[in-house]
């Protein structure tokens, strides 16, 4: 069925959003905790410190903090049954240092014989100078470094007071802070400065002897409000847990880690703003803290949608744009999941990939660029990006958007969240999510793809390729991964010219796609990827086999047809590709990939105008195919290239200027490419035509022209080594050095052949 592609609108409603989020918000029925549930069985052996610091002397505000510690302070005395006057209560002015010392010295010394004592903590937090500890921020620590260090108290030093009781009792402390050094807005207590240092590890073993922590976020995370309720969110939700929300397993009890995963889970599920994953240090994370005596609130019903953020406008096949909208996504974080696992975070991303690159006028950087910047950056993986070091590479790339993510695993369910940065702005734009079961792994990334791209305004179909909606085994899914993974890289004209070489690569595949098929017999992509590597093992028979089948099971998506198509120029029948390809064409007009093989097919029977019409029409579309590039210069880079540039443009007008374009670039005549550009409009979908505007204006001396025309072309091309290069010249020219490396590296990295290595080195070295 013929899709019809829309032009991309991105409507700009950033006032509008504001409203939109307090009314989505005000929705919200958090139920009140001051309303307390039965009382359970005394536990007259304990004794409590709480302390809640709303309005600090000079640092931010923490909006509903004494709110939150009169809610524990009623729970702990009316339901949990501890004495009055061993629960010691702190508010704002009377949280100093000292004061919190000291009163953490007498619940240590309250509790009896096997009794706990209770530490909650309420208000800012930061890392100690050496990165080894998180400080407690007290009230009166001012807006200095200095003072920030020395009017705060160190986790372990509060925990090595409470646990040195004389009855040496056990010690559940809830710290509502993070130790990144921002307030719940996300910006730095200290202004002006970012956080000092990241705290590097978790508690040692000996300051958990006896001891359970659950902190609100990870240490390069913030802390903040209960969406909807002007209250911290991480000691309202651990205190809803421990009345008994977080008893999931029903048994009746509330285990130490049972309030982290509740708290986890409610976060996932209600924020939008941030990423905020509470953590649990314990050496008995089973061990039992509270009874269940009531039922939470529905996540389910509590999750909340939005109305999306302003996003930069998009590009489509027509003038009159800002440009193209070009995104990364980076392979997402894997937390809460075994090693054998890992594979989810890059499952996910290529998923959302796949999906952004099908709407008109977005273009997608490839991961292997993400990894090499990643690299230079000193990070270990893409996976490690964060909305600092997404904007750095976005930059480096040409993407104006990147999404990264996380896959966190609680028991059978996967929580899959998505945010989606401006480089241009460094601002969140959107975040979206995905719960669901493990096992429904295809159904959760359709629903993440959809969210995001529909969030983003970005038309762009959901590739079904055959794939069932049921429920398939993690491990079948495991093997779906290593199938596309095998595949990477396979040509799409022709066979593999290292398949001698790889013939124990694809019986690998093919013995993978046995036992997809023995769990999964009615899937269609297994089907297909049989077919496509019984093609390049030259196994024919079994690769139309496998093809029909795929077919038949209703895999009928762009990728068959480009197999089929493929399958048919390995056995010799051009006509059968042709058809396939004009199929192909009919159901993905914006794919370049059908548009590459129509070339190829064309210039295998020597019509050199269709094959180059061809090849136009794939260079303007996605993704991005490196061989497209040589096909073009074997066209229009020999003595015959401007005559056929002619012949294109009496033939197929509107391909004329776009050949014009190629054969002038090729033969170095800038200012013929540079008319020929401007032809196109004012915003061609060629990279090309960018760049021959930057080669021109490069010329002229006009250096801030060409970088600005060059970033046009990196965006239309984020893997164009050329535009790398004059990239990596230019910035290293105007004093941009480390951004100038980078390009550096991307340009060696992907250039086929390098002249002109000691010139960039030079250019690089004396970057000042």
């Amino acid at each position: 069925m013929r899709r019809t592609s829309r032009i991309l609108v991105f409507v700009v409603i950033s006032l509008l959003w504001g409203a939109a989020a307090r009314a989505a918000d005000a929705e919200l029925d958090w139920p009140d905790l001051s309303q307390q549930p039965p009382p359970v069985r005394a536990a007259t052996a304990d004794a409590a410190l709480i302390v809640a610091i709303e309005r600090y002397a000079e640092l931010p505000a923490v909006p509903g903090a004494r709110k939150n510690a009169e809610d524990w302070q009623a729970w702990l005395t009316k339901t949990r049954g501890l004495a009055p006057d061993r629960v010691f209560l702190l508010r704002d002015q009377e949280a100093t240092v000292e004061k919190i010392r000291k009163h953490a010295r007498r619940a240590a010394d309250a509790a009896q014989a096997g009794g706990t004592v209770w530490i909650v903590f309420i208000g800012h937090g930061s890392p100690a100078p050496d990165g080894a500890d998180g400080l407690l921020v007290g009230y009166d620590a001012q807006q200095d470094v200095e003072s920030l260090g020395a009017r705060s108290l160190p986790q372990r030093e509060l925990l090595a007071i409470a646990r040195a009781g004389a009855q040496k009792p056990q010690v559940v402390s809830v710290i509502d802070a993070c130790f990144s050094g921002r307030g719940r807005d996300g910006q730095p207590l200290v202004k002006g400065l970012q956080p000092l240092v990241v705290v590097r590890a978790g508690l040692p073993k000996e300051a958990l002897a006896r001891a359970v922590v659950l902190t609100a976020a990870k240490s390069n995370q913030f802390a903040g409000p209960l969406p909807g309720a002007e209250r911290p969110a991480f000691s309202y939700l651990v205190l809803g847990g421990l009345r008994g929300w977080a008893d999931l397993d029903s048994d009746g009890k509330v285990s130490a880690r049972e309030p982290r995963d509740y708290a986890a889970r409610a976060l996932a599920s209600t924020v939008r703003d941030r990423s905020q994953e509470p953590e649990l240090h314990a050496a008995s994370p089973d061990l039992t803290l509270a009874s269940a005596v009531e039922k939470g609130p529905e996540l389910a019903a509590l999750q909340r949608g939005r109305a999306p953020k302003s996003a930069p406008a998009a590009t489509a096949s027509s003038g009159g744009r800002e440009g193209p909208l070009t995104v990364a996504v980076a392979a997402f974080r894997v937390s809460g999941l075994p090693p054998d696992l890992d594979w989810m975070g890059k499952s996910f991303a290529d998923a959302l990939l796949g999906r952004l690159a099908k709407g008109r006028g977005v273009r997608v950087v490839e991961r292997e660029f993400l990894e090499q910047i990643a690299a230079e950056l000193k990070l270990q993986s893409s996976s490690m990006v964060d909305e600092r070091s997404a904007v750095k590479m976005g930059r480096v790339l040409g993407a104006r958007v990147f999404v990264f993510g996380s896959v966190a695993a609680f028991e059978d369910q996967l929580v899959v969240r998505a945010r989606a940065v401006s480089v241009e702005r460094a601002e969140v734009l959107e975040t979206a999510e995905s719960i669901g079961d493990k096992k429904a792994l295809f159904a959760l990334q359709r629903d993440l793809a959809q969210k995001l791209t529909a969030a983003l305004t970005v038309d762009a179909a959901v590739a079904q390729g055959g794939t069932p909606a049921a429920e398939i085994a993690l491990s079948t899914h495991a093997d779906l991964e290593r199938l596309r993974e095998l595949a990477r890289g396979l040509p799409l004209y022709g066979l593999d010219p290292a398949r001698r070489r790889k013939s124990a690569d694809y019986q690998l595949a093919l013995s993978i796609v046995d036992r997809v098929l023995a769990a999964a017999p009615q899937l269609a992509a297994a089907h297909a990827y049989r077919a496509l590597f019984s093609l390049h093992a030259e196994r024919f028979a079994d690769a139309r086999a496998a093809l029909a089948t795929a077919v038949r099971l209703g895999g009928r998506d762009v990728d068959v047809a480009l197999l089929s198509a493929n399958l048919a120029v390995a056995e010799n029948r051009f006509p059968e590709a042709l058809a396939a390809l004009a199929e192909g064409s009919r159901t993905a007009p914006e794919d370049a990939r059908v548009w590459y093989l129509l070339g190829r097919v064309h210039a295998a029977e020597n019509r050199l105008v269709e094959a180059g019409t061809s090849y136009l029409a794939a260079a303007e579309r996605q993704p991005a195919i490196r061989e497209l590039d040589t096909n073009l210069q074997s066209l229009f880079g020999g003595p015959g290239g401007p005559a056929l540039a002619a012949e294109i443009a009496a033939r197929q007008p509107q391909f004329g200027a776009a050949a014009t374009l190629y054969a002038a670039l090729y033969q170095r005549d800038f200012a013929t490419a540079e008319r020929a550009a401007a032809a196109l409009g004012p915003s061609p979908a060629l990279y090309t035509a960018h760049y021959a505007r930057g080669m021109a204006a490069k010329g002229r001396g006009d250096r801030l022209r060409a970088i600005s025309d060059f970033s046009m072309a990196l965006a239309l091309r984020p893997g164009a080594p050329e535009v790398h290069r004059e990239l990596a010249l230019a910035t290293a020219q105007t004093g941009q050095c480390e951004v100038g490396r980078a390009h550096a590296v991307l340009y060696l990295k992907s250039a086929q052949y390098i002249p002109d290595y000691e010139q960039i080195e030079s250019a690089l070295r004396d970057c000042r």
